[in-house]
Formats: structure tokens, C-alpha cells, sequence
């Protein structure tokens, strides 16, 4: 749980269609443009949910200054992002939720491409991502189609590109307190089965509905991939025993981050789990025998580690 907000003074009392939430700490030169690109859309009744997690460079200042009604603030003891994530969810008055990174951007259009598709019937709604690299580079992501343990549904469980309804996010229980790392993908991995299970609908779209700015160096280390990993697989292991190739998967990326640690045993426990649980595929038995190798071939594997990416 987080800790206990700070409510500032309620400026606008409409129930909106859409709240957009924005976890943010310490970001005070970044927030105002996300603020921004949610209020400049068109076409939808919104609110946006600001949780501050504990700044201390005045960033709740920053956000205090947009004078526009339709931003309400909150001020938590320093929790995780996940725990602001989901005490903004609980402050929200809007039918749909929209979490937004306190670094990127909606791009124009976004939450009226996606409330195009908000049926009765429809419980999540997501759409593209546009990756912005420091040299430059582009890249764009689009829903895609998820396994049959997911009845093949089509989806990108991103900040800034997703949509889902109020009371299902509460429903499956909201993002995992204390995942620092791919929370929204695991908070995926539970709505998507729980709109399979209950013969609900989820929807994509083909537009890019939010501008992540990539930056120079990832801020997350390889035990916190690895804890993350764990975490998620924790958390969804009935689901992912419908689908061995994704569970070793899921096993071998926490086992390639424990190498790039440095902590080979663990490492070469993980891997194990990865070859038991999809034997078929043999880059996980070949990483288990890199594993497994006297120290000095170890070091060589953790070196392949670094530079090769377990997708």
C-alpha cells in the first residue's frame, strides 16, 4: 500500500469519461509538458490524477501552477511507482483510466482513438507507441497478438497506450506494489485473463497514442530485472503453465539478468526451471550448460549476457 496522501483543494467536480494518472517523483523540469499533452486533447471529458510519490525537488510545486481545473494533486510518502499508480486509480473519478509516465507524452488524438472503441462489452482498449531514441532514432510498436493462454487477443500493455475500465483495474487487483520493472506488462498478463475468463472484450487499435522519450541509460539494475521477473512470474504462474515456451521464457530472462549480476549460482538455478518448464527449445539448454561450466567459461557467458537480449 502507499502512504497517506495529501489532498489538495478539489478544483473540478465532474465525473470525467477519462482519468489520465501520472505517478511522478522528482521530475519537475518533465511533468508539465505530460500535464499538458493530456489537457490539450480533444473530443473527451478528462481529468488528470497527479500522485506525487515523495518528491523533494519541488515538482508538486511545478504541478500546483497549471491552473487548469481539470488537474488534481496528491501528495504520498515516497511508495514505488506501482503504489501511486494505484492510489491515483482509487482518487479517480473517471470511467476509464489511462496511466501516463511522467516523462512521456500523449500525442494528439490519443484518448479520443481510443475511446472510439469504449463498448459496453469492452473492458481494455490499447493502442501504439512511438519510441524516441537520444540519437534520434524512431521506433514504433504496435499491439500484438498475445498467446492462446490469452484466447490470442491483440494488445500492448503500455503506459500512455492503454485504456481500461475503472472497476476492472480494481477488479484484478491494480498494479503490484513493490514491481519496479515491466509492472505494466504483468498487470497485462492479469486483465487479459480476466477478460478471457469472463467473456468480456479487449480492443486495439492502429495508432500511436503515446511519444516515450528513451533515455541515454536504463536507471534499472540487473537484480531488479531479476526480482522483477520472479515477481511476475509469481503472480501469473497458473496462467503461464497454459504456456510453456513463455514460462521458460520468462525464467531464462531472470536467469541471463542474475548472470549480468554477477551471481551465477542463482543463475544457473533459474535456467534450470527455464529447461524444465520448455525442454523443446534448445537456447535454454545451451545457456544452462554455459552455466554450469567452470568460473572462467562463466565469466564468458555472462559477457554473451551483456550484449545479447532475451526476448
Amino acid at each position: 500500500m502507499g502512504g497517506v496522501l495529501t489532498v489538495y483543494p478539489l478544483r473540478h467536480c465532474g465525473a470525467p469519461q477519462v482519468s489520465v494518472l501520472i505517478p511522478v517523483r522528482n521530475r519537475r523540469t518533465a511533468i508539465t509538458a505530460a500535464i499538458g499533452s493530456a489537457l490539450t486533447q480533444v473530443g473527451v471529458d478528462l481529468e488528470v490524477v497527479v500522485v506525487d510519490d515523495g518528491s523533494d525537488d519541488g515538482t508538486d510545486d511545478v504541478v500546483r501552477t497549471v491552473s487548469d481545473p481539470r488537474v488534481r494533486l496528491f501528495r504520498q510518502s515516497s511508495s514505488g511507482v506501482t503504489a501511486a499508480r494505484n492510489a491515483a486509480a482509487r482518487i479517480a473519478r473517471g470511467t476509464w483510466l489511462v496511466p501516463l509516465d511522467s516523462d512521456d507524452i500523449l500525442l494528439p488524438g490519443a484518448l479520443q482513438a481510443l475511446m472510439t472503441r469504449a463498448e459496453d462489452s469492452v473492458d481494455v482498449i490499447t493502442g501504439g507507441a512511438v519510441d524516441l531514441f537520444p540519437d534520434g532514432a524512431v521506433v514504433e510498436r504496435w499491439p500484438q497478438r498475445l498467446g492462446p493462454e490469452f484466447q490470442h487477443v491483440t494488445a500492448l500493455f503500455f503506459p500512455g497506450a492503454m485504456a481500461v475500465r475503472a472497476d476492472v483495474w480494481q477488479r484484478v487487483g491494480g498494479q503490484t506494489d513493490g514491481l519496479t520493472f515491466g509492472e505494466n506488462t504483468e498487470m497485462g498478463m492479469r486483465l487479459a485473463s480476466d477478460i478471457c475468463q469472463r467473456g468480456r472484450r479487449l480492443e486495439a487499435i492502429r495508432f500511436a497514442t503515446v511519444r516515450y522519450a528513451v533515455p541515454h541509460e536504463h536507471h534499472y539494475g540487473h537484480l531488479e530485472r531479476a526480482k522483477a521477473a520472479r515477481l511476475t512470474i509469481d503472480r501469473n504462474l497458473e496462467v503461464l503453465h497454459r504456456n510453456p515456451r513463455l514460462l521458460a521464457t520468462y525464467w531464462s530472462i531472470c536467469a541471463v539478468q542474475y548472470a549480468r549480476a554477477g551471481n551465477s549460482w542463482e543463475a544457473l538455478r533459474v535456467q534450470t526451471k527455464a529447461v524444465r518448464a520448455f525442454v523443446r527449445d534448445p537456447r535454454h539448454v545451451v545457456r544452462l550448460v554455459a552455466l554450469a561450466v567452470p568460473p572462467i567459461r562463466r565469466r564468458r557467458y555472462r559477457s554473451l549476457a551483456v550484449t545479447r537480449r532475451v526476448s
